[in-house]
């Protein structure tokens, strides 16, 4: 990784389904030589594709998640652990860090759902969670139309493909796929991110920074990072030094910000599951077969 590598990521987080033309511009480079690095840094793994993540409250989930900490035998079984997380319904990213922590972010319909995930995560870590997150329920949200499922599900494969590409995976033609897909994101029912796993860069020291926010406090102002929100409550600083320590310094100063509970360095291999969404068609299907409730005849009052 080197300054240009960041750029390009910058710029990819800000505008995630950018044209590679308008991403040299961006960062001062041909357009081939913008792809060029992109493939790179995918082939390496740093960047590990683009994942497109629906508002979940769209989908009558919520979103959450699980922190293990100390899991003492986690060098030996990080492939184990992410490999199986990534299968459970309902998890969205698994990241696991140098410092023997896992994190499981997570998409959940009630307290219920909820339970069962962390049981299946304690299952595979092999103990029990150092701290739990759940975001509270949207009422005011509206289901996602079936069409608007069709294009989410095509996004799933590469959140970055061509509208023509999607059309096709969505069997739909150009034009509505075109338009459901700029309403979605215009909206901000659908966005796109990349996903960054910053154990996989050589070269600077790429790392996240978790930090956990004061009830109603806002995204705390982080010169030179890439800040975003991993879940209510739970901002993520991607940023890069030239050394571990430089970076633990940068941690200790996102802890200080205003409206910022905790925060923790995480050097971490991040891996993306789609399990949820499978689990959300399998319910969605369920749900559309279900016959409808039988009328029932009023009952006649005497005059």
């Amino acid at each position: 990784m080197d300054a240009l590598d960041f750029s390009l990521l910058a710029a990819l987080t800000r505008t995630p389904r950018i044209t590679f033309d308008a991403l040299g511009h961006a960062v001062g480079l041909s357009a081939n030589a913008a792809k060029a690095r992109v493939h790179r840094m995918e082939s390496e793994g740093v960047l590990q594709g683009f994942a497109a993540l629906p508002r979940p409250a769209l989908l009558g989930l919520r979103e959450g998640l699980v922190l293990f900490t100390g899991a003492d035998d986690l060098d030996d079984r990080e492939e184990e652990i992410l490999r199986g997380l990534a299968d459970v319904p309902g998890v969205r990213f698994i990241d696991a860090a140098l410092d023997h922590s896992v994190w499981v972010w997570l998409l959940f319909r009630d307290e219920a759902d909820f339970e069962r995930i962390e049981r299946a995560a304690i299952s595979l870590v092999g103990k029990p969670p150092a701290r739990r997150v759940l975001a509270p329920t949207d009422p005011a949200a509206k289901p996602i139309a079936p069409a608007d499922w069709k294009v989410l599900r095509a996004l799933q494969q590469d959140g970055r493909a061509q509208a023509k590409e999607l059309a096709q995976r969505a069997g739909l033609t150009f034009k509505p796929l075109k338009r459901r897909l700029d309403a979605l994101v215009r909206a901000g029912d659908v966005r796109v991110v990349p996903v960054v796993s910053p154990a996989d860069a050589s070269g600077l020291t790429l790392f996240r920074v978790v930090a956990f926010l004061h009830e109603g406090a806002p995204l705390p102002d982080v010169p030179g990072a890439l800040v975003s929100l991993e879940a209510p409550g739970v901002a993520s600083v991607l940023a890069r030094r030239m050394s571990v320590r430089e970076a633990r310094a940068f941690a200790r100063e996102v802890a200080g910000a205003p409206g910022v509970e905790r925060a923790h360095l995480q050097v971490a291999t991040r891996r993306a599951a789609h399990a949820w969404l499978d689990d959300a068609l399998a319910r969605q299907a369920l749900a559309a077969s279900a016959p409808a409730p039988a009328a029932v005849a009023p009952v006649p009052h005497a005059r």
